[in-house]
């Protein structure tokens, strides 16, 4: 019974992920960064990404993951690539360009 109490706190974290826009400057460097600049109006094989969520109109941050997550025209799904936790850092780092 005493194991159990020592695991309840993971039990009950699991999904609770602060979303880090640190980490989300690392997963843009290492695959975003080659087709999306974060300079405005300089557009690589993708449009850049500054000010992403100043857009008139907005993209909701569930847009934002899907599109992510699916993919979108010349864009690859990074379904496979990147966790819910990884997608959740990155939409914090854009959210701070």
């Amino acid at each position: 019974m005493r194991r159990w109490f020592s695991l309840a706190p993971l039990v009950f974290c699991c999904g609770c992920h602060t979303p880090s826009p640190e980490n989300g400057a690392l997963i843009y460097h290492n695959n975003c960064l080659v087709c999306h600049s974060l300079k405005p109006g300089v557009q690589g094989n993708g449009p850049s990404l500054a000010g992403y969520f100043r857009r008139n109109p907005a993209p909701t941050e569930a847009q934002a993951k899907q599109v992510i997550l699916d993919g979108k025209r010349l864009m690859p799904a990074f379904r496979k690539r990147l966790t819910s936790a990884q997608v959740g850092d990155l939409l914090a780092y854009l959210k701070t360009r």
